[in-house]
């Protein structure tokens, strides 16, 4: 298929079943239907968001760099542009291999808990 085609919302929504199932992340159009019964979280975790902008609920989840390179080759088009929102288009860079940002609060989370347990084993 042409990763230059360009999906509708209303083209989008018929792509919205176990058996056709596309999602859109940071304006980009994915073909996930015979990735859905693989994916980890299970296929009803893709099909809540089959047909629709997906971008929040993927950054939410904090994808490594390996499914980042899986989805790259599901790529099936664009979302219309002005159907894509300011928010996906500042997200658009994490599927080319940066953190998102639940990943980076995360791990900053997991450093301010070590050095306040280091700061408090020093008081002891």
């Amino acid at each position: 298929m042409d990763p230059d085609r360009t999906f509708t919302p209303a083209e989008m929504a018929a792509h919205a079943s176990a058996e056709d199932l596309y999602l859109v992340i940071a304006g980009t159009v994915y073909d996930c239907t015979k990735f859905a019964q693989r994916h980890p979280g299970g296929a009803d975790t893709l099909l809540s968001v089959a047909g629709q902008d997906a971008t929040e609920a993927f950054d939410d989840t904090g994808h490594s760099d390996q499914a980042r390179k899986m989805l790259r080759r599901m790529q099936v088009g664009v979302l219309a542009k002005s159907s894509v929102s300011a928010s996906t288009k500042a997200t658009r860079a994490s599927i080319g291999g940066a953190g998102s940002v639940a990943a980076w609060l995360v791990a900053l989370t997991v450093l301010l808990c070590g050095l306040m347990s280091f700061r408090h084993l020093e008081m002891v």
